[in-house]
């Protein structure tokens, strides 16, 4: 490739066709792994479906067992959504399936 050292050409060349073609499989697979694992790092690690279920037998929030559960419902949307959102500006600013 024009004389360039293999470090380069595959730095400059192939990666970024390699990454081109990979990236939607590669965040499809994060947002997979996301919604399969429904763990939610804030402080530490915690499940957001247990810490709604934990809430909900909590004295204080007796007779709202729906409510923690739309919650984390709604956090699963949003972080999933917001995930294919930017899959598809990334992979329309890289041209995926153009060529």
């Amino acid at each position: 490739a024009l004389g360039l050292s293999t470090t380069r050409m595959m730095v400059l060349i192939v990666l970024p066709q390699a990454l081109r073609s990979t990236i939607p499989a590669m965040i499809g697979h994060f947002i997979s792994l996301f919604k399969d694992t429904s763990l939610f790092v804030a402080i530490e690690v915690t499940d957001l479906l247990s810490s709604a279920r934990r809430s909900s037998n909590a004295p204080e929030f007796r007779g709202t067992t729906m409510e923690p559960l739309l919650f984390a419902a709604l956090v699963f949307w949003i972080v999933a959504f917001s995930m294919g959102r930017w899959s598809q500006r990334l992979e329309r600013r890289l041209g995926v399936g153009e060529r």
